[in-house]
């Protein structure tokens, strides 16, 4: 997984704020998801299958809070 396609993911899944939602979901914290991110760190592919599998769940694509 690239870091295009991880930021593109992760968006999906966590949102506009990802950054910092991104980490719980996936067992990570800020730090890794920011090193994913930027390529310092390739993305183990266990958190790509997960990430993977989040995306195909029904409830996957953020949804902004109606407030």
């Amino acid at each position: 997984m690239t870091p295009a396609e991880f930021r593109t993911l992760a968006e999906r899944l966590a949102g506009p704020h990802w950054k910092s939602r991104l980490g719980p979901m996936i067992g990570k914290c800020r730090t890794q998801v920011w090193e994913y991110d930027s390529g310092e760190r390739k993305v183990p592919k266990t958190v790509e299958k997960l990430m993977r599998l989040l995306s195909q769940s029904p409830d996957s694509t953020h949804q902004p809070r109606k407030e």
